[in-house]
């Protein structure tokens, strides 16, 4: 049997810098002190495996069927990452689980490094003010993606979990007229990489390229060069053609299949919230 343990925060850190991008949400919970993992080692100390266990269960690396008891003791609302990994728990733990509410495999990861032309937008962080008319256009983005709406389950909740967002700098909008256009969220945000969720426009404005100058003036906010960080993003496939109708010129595919599974008893968990 493959022996699990505990690894070191430095481990940790090792692993996911072998892999930046796919890597994102596990560096960044291992930062900010949030991470509770389990890891395989390979040689020399290194990992040959890791995997968060919280809300989000997230497997990375080879080997990640021994991680299926400690997923399972987790109670997850959803278990995501590289398709390959998700398959090696899944198939090793499945029956450990309640059938899934949905599985969603095939979804890339594009990623932005290059900074593109300016979008013109008034794009800014999102400010505390903002709360009241973020949470209605937050909750339209989680309901068109994940088919449920979280006003309807936990309100409050829901609404504590966008303030946090904003107080951490991860939230960002672009509003006329006092009308939300566009906004996104980052749900990991490491040196290398700052992945986004809830990427999302009016409906009312939709096809006239806001998402695309949103995103290419978001990318402004994160520097270029060398030690600028990159941009990436899932697509959802069951919402976009690839690639992705809303995505700046120079975005890139990163990685061909994540994957999310979600148990049918919870609601999926924003990334934000290991």
């Amino acid at each position: 049997m493959t022996k699990v343990l505990v690894p070191r925060i430095e481990q940790v850190l090792a692993f996911c810098a072998e892999d930046p991008v796919e890597r994102v949400f596990l560096e960044d919970v291992a930062r900010r002190g949030l991470g509770r993992f389990v890891a395989v080692e390979g040689t020399n100390g290194s990992l040959a495996a890791l995997c968060h266990t919280g809300a989000n269960v997230v497997p990375s690396g080879v080997g990640c069927a021994a991680f299926g008891h400690a997923a399972a003791r987790a109670r997850a609302r959803m278990i995501l990452g590289d398709e390959r990994s998700v398959g090696e728990l899944w198939e090793a733990a499945g029956d450990l689980f309640p059938a899934p509410r949905e599985d969603r495999p095939g979804q890339p990861v594009y990623v932005l490094r290059e900074a593109p032309e300016p979008g013109g937008t008034s794009l800014r962080a999102a400010r505390g003010s903002d709360l009241g008319r973020l949470v209605p256009a937050c909750a339209a983005a989680y309901l068109e993606e994940l088919g449920t709406d979280p006003l309807a389950g936990d309100p409050e909740g829901f609404r504590w979990r966008t303030r946090v967002q904003i107080e951490e700098g991860r939230s960002w909008l672009w509003e006329e007229g006092g009308v939300i256009r566009f906004k996104a969220e980052a749900s990991a945000w490491t040196p290398s990489a700052v992945q986004l969720q809830q990427v999302w426009s009016d409906a009312e404005v939709r096809g006239r390229g806001y998402a695309r100058r949103g995103l290419q003036d978001l990318k402004k906010d994160f520097g270029q060069g060398p030690e600028s960080q990159a941009l990436d993003a899932y697509i959802n496939m069951f919402n976009l053609l690839s690639p992705p109708a809303g995505a700046p010129a120079k975005a890139q595919k990163a990685h061909d299949a994540p994957r999310s599974t979600s148990p049918p008893s919870t609601s999926a968990a924003p990334k934000s919230n290991p």
